[in-house]
C-alpha cells in the first residue's frame, strides 16, 4: 500500500504543470475501478479512516452497500448497508460529524413522490470485523416543494448539517436544501430551494471542501469549482474555476485536501477510470 501511494505522489509530481488563470489543471488518471465490485460508481466521498482512500457506491439496480478503494481505485472493502434500498442511489457525502450520507436521488423519469437520504456513522474499512449495525442507519424521506415537483438529481453535499440536492437538468441547476434534524420525522420533509443558475448543468456529482470554503462541481464534459459562499448568495460564481474535460460517465466527485478525485462507470470489458486533479483549491 506505501508503495503505491508513492507511486502516485510522484506520478502527481511529475505530471502536474501550473493551469492558466481561471482553469483547472490537467486530471491525472491513477487507475481504474474493479468493474465487477464498482461497476456503476454513482458517488464518491473521501474515507476519514484511511488516508488517501475513498467511498464509492453503485447506481439503481445494485446491492446496497458502500464500497472502500485505494488511491488507485483498487477495492479495498464492501460493506453491506441494512435497512436501505437502492432505488436509484445516485450521491454520496461525508459530513462534519463522522457520518456519510448516501443520496437515493435518481429520477430519470421524474415521478418519484419522495426520495431518501441515508445517514449513517463512517465505517472503517479496516477494521476485518467491522459491519454496520441496523439501528445506526437512519433513513430521511424528503419530497421537492408540489409546485417544483418530482426531479432528477445526482449530487449531493452536506455542510453544518444541512444537505444541498443539486438537479440534473440539461439547460440550468437548482439547488434545493434540507436543514438534517438529530432523528427523521415520521413525515417526508419538503426540500427548501437554495439557488439556480443557468451557467452551469447537467450535474453528476458535487462535493464541498473540508474547511466549507470551496464547492466542487462534476459533469460529463466538464468540473468547476467556486468559492461558498457564507451569505448563501453567489453560490456559483464566486471565484469561478474549470476545466472542460471528457472523461467518460464521470459520476463521482470528492476533495482529497486540495485536489480533487473523480470515478466514471465502467466500459464494456473493462473498470471506471479514476482520475485526480491536483491543486484544484
Amino acid at each position: 500500500m506505501a508503495s503505491r501511494l508513492l507511486m502516485t505522489v510522484l506520478l502527481l509530481a511529475a505530471a502536474w504543470t501550473p493551469a492558466e488563470d481561471g482553469q483547472l489543471p490537467e486530471p491525472v488518471l491513477l487507475g481504474r475501478l474493479p468493474k465487477d465490485s464498482v461497476p456503476e460508481s454513482s458517488g464518491l466521498a473521501l474515507n476519514t479512516k484511511q488516508a488517501h482512500s475513498y467511498w464509492t457506491l453503485n447506481d439503481s439496480g445494485n446491492t446496497p452497500e458502500l464500497i472502500a478503494v485505494d488511491a488507485q481505485g483498487q477495492l479495498v472493502r464492501r460493506l453491506s448497508v441494512p435497512n436501505a434500498k437502492n432505488v436509484d442511489w445516485e450521491g454520496l457525502a461525508a459530513d462534519s460529524k463522522g457520518h456519510l450520507v448516501i443520496a437515493d436521488i435518481g429520477d430519470n423519469a421524474r415521478k418519484r413522490a419522495a426520495c431518501a437520504l441515508y445517514v449513517l456513522p463512517e465505517p472503517d474499512p479496516g477494521k476485518a470485523d467491522e459491519k454496520i449495525a441496523p439501528e445506526s442507519v437512519k433513513v430521511y424521506r424528503v419530497a421537492y416543494p408540489k409546485d417544483v415537483g418530482a426531479q432528477d438529481a445526482e449530487a449531493l453535499v452536506v455542510r453544518d448539517g444541512t444537505a444541498y440536492i443539486f438537479t440534473k437538468e440539461k439547460e440550468r441547476t437548482r439547488v434545493f436544501k434540507y436543514a438534517l434534524p438529530d432523528q427523521p420525522p415520521v413525515e417526508t420533509a419538503v426540500l427548501e430551494f437554495a439557488a439556480e443558475t443557468q451557467d452551469i448543468a447537467l450535474i453528476t456529482a458535487a462535493d464541498i471542501s473540508a474547511d466549507g470554503t470551496r464547492l466542487a462541481l462534476l459533469s460529463y464534459a466538464q468540473v468547476w469549482t467556486a468559492a461558498w459562499p457564507k451569505d448563501g448568495k453567489g453560490l456559483f460564481t464566486a471565484n469561478l474555476r474549470k476545466r472542460v474535460k471528457e472523461l467518460g460517465q464521470s459520476e463521482g466527485l470528492c476533495w482529497d485536501g486540495d485536489d480533487l478525485v473523480i470515478s466514471c462507470e465502467a466500459k464494456p470489458g473493462t473498470g471506471g477510470e479514476f482520475w485526480r486533479i491536483p491543486k484544484a483549491k
